[in-house]
């Protein structure tokens, strides 16, 4: 009997402090030093080989440099094995008019400028050019990013700085060369099979860390030093505010725990010393830190925001399928929505639903003020019946001006008739083996919308599939946002294997669910995975309205649901 084959770990760290052509007042204090406690970090509590860790430091970090590594990592990876590219320096913004917000977000290495000086930054792009690669590869791949994306600088008091260059108003350069390794080499993995609509970066194998939102900045944090950084006791050095509460939460980790639990404790610790600065997690939050497995439970999931007396607001709402106050019973714990099943800390029943959020009374406690923000409640709700509420939800408010606004178009790609648009009243288009499927949305709204696609699939499951869970997809005025049709980024459909019996009929139908919001939400909380052995049944039972009484006047959205039938093989 062979035995089992250990999957390789392999890490690439940058850390910038020093730029070659922009003004000094652009340099940073404490990005070598993140790099070096990450570096630390992996080989010392995750058990990172030597060999398999790459640091680049200032000068090594140049634009080329870095690529060359990622792409190095890329090509010596095998499928199973686990990756973290890790960043620590300024994030930017590059003006870019094919973009839904007019911009897009960059990486500012050791010499790149602004003004006359050369952009050599690193684009979005790029990073998730990278990414597919691994995805499609079956390597599951961390990426940690200590910038921000804001588009300014400035000194603080005592020497911190925020870590964010100067948006480039110059037209965006195209993408040079990516390195050693070209995306044609790289070898495709097989189409999973199945039921399930699918990006370039899958969920299963990708995690991002970042260290606040889009629009917010990042901050270094003065720490004390110890003898073996400084070979003085009480210097004062600086690191990045995320990555020191990063390294000293997940080193402290003593059993196999999911990011989402993890990452709760450190977003807490950042939000504490700097409160207008939010880190985030995207991809794959329930897999287990810099691990293969994934840590989920079953249900629908809801963060506790906040708590008034014996009452706590929820951050799910009517959007997410919820019915009628006073139906829904919630079992609350502590320690994030994955990790290990962690004790129960009381009881709750929804007394009022709300577009975006909902508000629960506190039944029992099992500890006095033991329900605080970040626990996590849990509804064991069947999973039919949380496919059919949240297929089902709309918006039942009169006064809502959205609907009116937003436009959306389904594409169909066949070998035969190439790209075409079905229109809204057609029947529901068949899809064959091979088809590409894509989405436009646009929107006449005076301000922005964020945009959100759920795929139902036809065995059961539910997958938010953009943005990435913890994610935004801001969509400005009177822009389009198109989903599927870069080749470079296809939305590609694949099926369970017809031949197995599992599927009761030749042809299935699949669901696509738009949701467009005046905030950013999460549906990562009633995602589910197939529970079906066939697709049919699921909505052959009662459809559930989602309704909601008034919340705020910003808090809009509409849903917009196109179907589609797959042909199977076989």
């Amino acid at each position: 009997m062979r035995p089992p084959v250990t999957p390789g770990r392999h890490a690439v760290i940058v850390g910038v402090d020093r730029y070659s052509v922009l003004p000094a007042r652009y340099r940073l204090r404490g990005s070598v030093r993140d790099a070096r406690a990450v570096d630390c970090l992996l080989r010392d509590a995750f058990g990172f080989p030597d060999d398999a860790v790459r640091r680049l430091e200032d000068e090594a970090a140049t634009r080329d440099g870095i690529l060359a590594a990622w792409w190095a990592t890329a090509e010596r990876a095998r499928a199973g094995d686990i990756v973290v590219l890790y960043f620590s320096g300024h994030g930017s913004q590059v003006r870019d008019p094919s973009r839904p917000a007019g911009w897009t977000e960059s990486l500012v290495p050791h010499d790149s400028g602004r003004g006359e000086a050369e952009n050599r930054d690193i684009l979005d792009i790029e990073i998730r050019t990278l990414l597919g690669s691994f995805e499609r590869r079956g390597i599951l791949v961390t990426l940690v990013i200590d910038a921000c994306f804001a588009g300014g600088a400035s000194r603080r008091g005592g020497g911190a700085r925020i870590r964010s260059v100067e948006a480039d108003p110059r037209p965006r350069p195209e993408p040079r060369e990516l390195g050693p390794v070209s995306e044609e080499s790289v070898v495709r993995r097989p189409v999973l099979r199945e039921p399930v609509l699918r990006g370039p970066v899958s969920r299963r194998r990708y995690v991002l860390l970042a260290a606040c939102g889009a629009d917010e900045v990042c901050w270094e944090l003065a720490v004390a030093s110890d003898e073996r950084t400084s070979g003085r006791p009480h210097d004062e050095v600086y690191q990045g505010c995320f990555t020191h509460h990063l390294c000293r939460m997940f080193g402290a980790l003593s059993t196999a725990t999911s990011y989402r639990a993890a990452f709760a404790s450190v977003a807490r610790a950042v939000t504490r010393e700097r409160p207008r600065q939010r880190p985030r997690l995207e991809g794959a939050p329930d897999r287990v830190v810099f691990g293969h497995a994934e840590r989920t439970v079953d249900g629908v999931r809801a963060r506790v925001l906040h708590r008034d007396g014996l009452t706590v607001d929820l951050d799910v709402g009517a959007v997410h399928g919820l019915a009628s106050a006073g139906e829904m019973r919630w079992r609350v714990r502590g320690g994030g929505f994955g990790g290990c099943r962690s004790a129960v800390l009381g009881n709750l029943r929804t007394t009022k639903v709300e577009a975006f959020r909902c508000r629960a009374a506190i039944l029992d406690e099992r500890v006095a003020d033991g329900i605080v923000a970040d626990s996590v409640a849990h509804e064991e709700v069947d999973p039919a019946a949380n496919y059919r509420r949240l297929l089902a939800a709309d918006n039942r408010d009169s006064t809502s001006r959205l609907p009116a606004c937003l436009e959306v178009e389904l594409w169909h790609r066949s070998p035969v008739r190439g790209w075409h648009v079905i229109a809204p009243d057609d029947p529901p288009p068949l899809f064959a083996p091979g088809d590409r499927i894509a989405i436009t949305v646009r929107h006449h709204h005076p301000g922005p919308l964020f945009v959100h696609v759920l795929d139902f699939g036809l065995a059961g499951r539910i997958a938010q599939i953009v943005p990435e869970p913890g994610g935004a997809q801001r969509l400005l005025p009177g822009r389009d946002l198109e989903l599927g049709r870069d080749d470079l980024w296809p939305i590609e459909l694949s099926v369970p294997d017809a031949g197995s019996g599992s599927l009761h009929d030749r042809r299935e139908i699949e669901y696509l669910k738009i949701v467009a919001a005046t905030r950013a939400l999460d549906f990562s909380g009633v995602e589910q995975a197939s529970f079906l052995a066939c697709g049919g049944g699921i909505l052959r039972h009662r459809r559930e309205d989602a309704r909601s009484t008034a919340g705020s006047v910003a808090d809009d959205w509409v849903a917009v649901r196109r179907a589609f039938r797959l042909r199977l093989e076989g």
